[in-house]
């Protein structure tokens, strides 16, 4: 079974499948080095390798609440057949695969001006599934992450819906909470609402991509080029971005530093942030706004564990070792942490909307956590 990766309606590489079990048999060619996947290519040469590690990356997690239900009503077999029937479409950038016995171009296919069904969303939301008429047609194919969340298509406006995990249901309204703090310190980031349906709580945001803008998680930039045995992550990343002529790279992982810092965000990682492209040049244009920040405050912890918290630095990827901790401060931007002093207001309100999840003392020692880290931050910007 022959596929083309397009890059919109470019031909890039041509692939073998095979057919019962969709996993790669063969790399059969490549017509344009320039428009492979960031990432996806060792030193100029697509091995199997580094195809299927970009492959891989561009997929659901394999232990995602529902996904086999989904799979065996569907007489799917793996994730790679799932990704395929769906043409391997995001929302993350304009990588498609087509059939080679299939006459589409990309206007036909790509989300931003077709939408999508909810079919897929509906399911690994926990829904019952009709197998008959089931469209695979649905940006949830190729999004990471184990948070429940689904994609929405509304007259050309795309939204991503999140929700929490049980019993607390905490993270959507972090997100609210991140995205209030990075607006008071004027760090770049995704705007998330917390919303209410049927007494659960939701963050809503815009999707900060589109046909013409990609973003390219750190993960795939730190694999464009070769790493210098002597330099930590943290500088092989910043010599990428500097390669790809994105500045202020410092900046922006200071404030993300900061940041998972007061959430006490344990759950960053290099598909977290990276940069934005542009399409159709493939220049790199800037840093990505910062986004995702649920999983932080203890959203999993009881409240007994939440009076005590443990603090670390491991929120941030570069920040577990010390050489980069010291990087990352000494290069920090001054913050103006007086702009918080009335967060505890916005937190309250914020975990109040959701009165069956988050007791007066829960929400009391989650206030206390983020008021301590900011109280720590303020102190390290002085030292």
């Amino acid at each position: 079974m022959k596929y083309t990766l397009m890059h919109k309606d470019t031909p890039v590489a041509e692939f073998d499948f095979d057919e019962k079990r969709s996993s790669l048999k063969k790399i059969l060619g490549i017509f344009s080095a320039d428009h492979m996947p960031p990432g996806s290519m060792d030193a100029r040469n697509l091995t199997k390798k580094s195809f299927l590690t970009w492959w891989s990356e561009r997929s659901l997690p394999k232990d995602k609440a529902n996904i086999d239900y989904m799979l065996s009503c569907l007489c799917l077999k793996n994730l790679s057949q799932l990704k395929l029937k769906g043409m391997a479409l995001s929302l993350q950038d304009c990588y498609w695969m087509k059939k080679n016995d299939v006459d589409l171009k990309w206007k036909d296919v790509n989300f931003f001006d077709n939408g999508f069904t909810d079919d897929v969303a509906n399911v690994l939301y926990g829904m019952k599934i009709d197998a008959y008429g089931f469209d695979l047609k649905s940006p949830e194919n190729t999004t990471a992450g184990y948070t429940k969340k689904y994609w929405k298509y509304n007259n050309g406006n795309i939204l991503l819906y999140k929700s929490g995990t049980p019993p607390y249901r905490q993270q959507p309204l972090n997100d609210a909470i991140f995205s209030e703090i990075c607006s008071r310190l004027n760090i770049d980031h995704v705007e998330y609402d917390a919303v209410m349906d049927r007494d659960i709580p939701l963050s809503v945001c815009n999707c900060f991509t589109s046909k013409d803008i990609e973003f390219i998680p750190a993960v795939q930039v730190m694999r464009m080029f070769s790493k210098d045995k002597n330099d930590s992550d943290l500088q092989h990343y910043v010599k990428c971005c500097e390669n790809l002529g994105v500045k202020d790279t410092f900046t922006f992982l200071s404030g993300m530093f900061v940041v998972d810092r007061i959430m006490n965000n344990d759950d960053r990682n290099y598909t977290d942030f990276g940069l934005l492209r542009d399409s159709d040049t493939g220049e790199f244009i800037k840093h990505a706004p910062l986004f995702g920040c649920g999983n932080s405050l203890g959203y999993y912890l009881p409240l007994r564990d939440l009076s005590s918290p443990k603090t670390k630095w491991n929120g941030t990827p570069f920040a577990k070792e010390s050489q980069d901790r010291l990087y990352l401060l000494n290069n920090m931007p001054v913050f103006n942490f007086d702009r918080l002093e009335s967060i505890e207001i916005f937190a309250s309100n914020t975990y109040g909307m959701s009165k069956k999840t988050m007791n007066l003392p829960r929400i009391n020692a989650v206030i206390s956590i983020l008021k301590n880290n900011i109280e720590e931050c303020k102190s390290l910007q002085k030292s």
